[in-house]
């Protein structure tokens, strides 16, 4: 049971990262054009390059967490190749 919940918690946090940065990403192409001059503009406080150092730092943890799912998730995928090889 305690597995089942880091396993939740680590779901909701996949969950919430792949949101903000999609969400930055998709935010920082509408908002701030490309070319010379983007990063005087300033939305919210913050410029183009502290968007992107958000975009990159939310990314980063999003990788870190899949590769936490995966190990979670790696005896489920060890028994699926067995359930594969038992249709053939």
């Amino acid at each position: 049971m305690k597995n089942f919940r880091y396993q939740i918690i680590n779901n909701i946090l996949l969950l919430i990262s792949f949101i903000v940065s999609a969400g930055s990403g998709v935010f920082m192409w509408f908002v701030f054009p490309s070319g010379e001059k983007t990063g005087r503009k300033v939305v919210m406080g913050l410029s183009k390059h502290d968007w992107g150092d958000i975009h990159a730092y939310v990314s980063f943890l999003m990788i870190a967490l899949i590769i936490i799912h995966l190990i979670q998730y790696w005896p489920f995928f060890k028994n699926m190749k067995r359930l594969w090889k038992a249709k053939q």
